[in-house]
């Protein structure tokens, strides 16, 4: 199997991908302000880019990864994001949130598939 960090580097890449296109759908069927693209791709970049390396690196650290606790890290990491979200893309809030909440909830449904 693959090392700790070749697996975070393809969580990362996944993560990346799936919730950037999910950022870009969601806002284009919930008809949110228009952005350029470039504004949506590092919305939906960032935040994973830098939420990942805590969830996979600090959290072990100082918890330990049951279930229940990468739940209620993803949740505050959604809170965390939708701010990144809003920052990057001047959306409101409860937009950011919206998009947060259905990027993480992908990121985590795409890390039980595939590690």
């Amino acid at each position: 199997m693959f090392s700790y960090r070749i697996m975070f580097l393809l969580a990362i890449l996944v993560a990346v991908a799936g919730e950037t296109l999910m950022l870009l759908i969601i806002s284009k069927w919930a008809k949110f302000e228009t952005r350029p693209l470039y504004i949506l791709l590092l919305a939906g970049s960032i935040p994973s880019i830098a939420s990942l390396p805590w969830i996979w690196y600090i959290m072990p650290e100082f918890f330990a990864m049951t279930t229940l606790n990468v739940i209620i890290a993803e949740i505050i990491v959604m809170f965390c994001e939708a701010l990144l979200i809003q920052l990057i893309t001047n959306y409101k809030y409860s937009q950011s949130l919206v998009l947060a909440f259905a990027m993480n909830l992908l990121s985590y449904i795409l890390g039980i598939l595939f590690f």
